[in-house]
């Protein structure tokens, strides 16, 4: 019987090696294509789905070490001309400084909500930290404006995946109706042939 245990538990934890190597695989590889410069790649028709998944597979466990609730809505099942990459790294991004926005917070909760009219996708990702002043909310798109301590950031997060949006015919913009701080993607469904300037 103790031969038995112990033969469960050793199988219990090479499993749980096997399952933690394979996600670290996972993140290994979606930091190499995420690091690359993707601004070449062509526009392709990608899941909502997948976009989230890429994006969760990164930030999901420092969520989770830090006890910050990722509360992630009903996704879209629909495709959105997309560099997969550069989209990535505007959610990302924008999760990353929601994380920083609630880490110090009572309440750390970071959500992200979707909206689909005929036209476009929406992607809403909210924080309930302190906000962002008024006097500041025009800034923040500016490259080099951060509300960051000095070396925690660049102050180019906001102002980079503005460009990514505009590149893609959609908008990054701050919502100051909202509740929570909220930052909303909006990507067309359809690409325009004309080229954005």
């Amino acid at each position: 019987r103790s031969n038995l245990k112990n033969k469960n538990l050793l199988n219990e934890k090479i499993d749980r090696i096997s399952k933690t190597s394979f996600r670290i695989n996972k993140i290994i590889n979606g930091l190499r294509s995420f690091s690359r410069q993707a601004d070449q790649d062509p526009f392709e028709p990608t899941s909502v789905q997948l976009l989230i998944d890429e994006c969760l597979e990164l930030c999901k466990e420092r969520f989770y070490q830090n006890s910050i609730e990722l509360e992630i809505s009903q996704i879209p099942d629909i495709k959105v001309p997309m560099r997969l990459i550069q989209i990535s790294q505007v959610i990302i991004n924008l999760l990353n400084n929601a994380f920083d926005a609630v880490k110090n917070q009572n309440i750390k909760k970071v959500m992200v909500n979707f909206r689909v009219s005929n036209e476009h996708l929406f992607i809403l990702i909210s924080d309930t930290g302190a906000g962002v002043p008024d006097d500041l909310k025009q800034k923040i798109f500016e490259p080099f404006f951060t509300t960051k301590e000095v070396g925690q950031g660049t102050g180019l997060g906001l102002s980079i995946s503005r460009g990514i949006l505009l590149d893609h015919q959609g908008e990054l913009t701050l919502l100051p109706q909202e509740k929570y701080t909220t930052f909303q993607l909006k990507l067309p469904i359809k690409r325009s042939q004309l080229k954005t300037a």
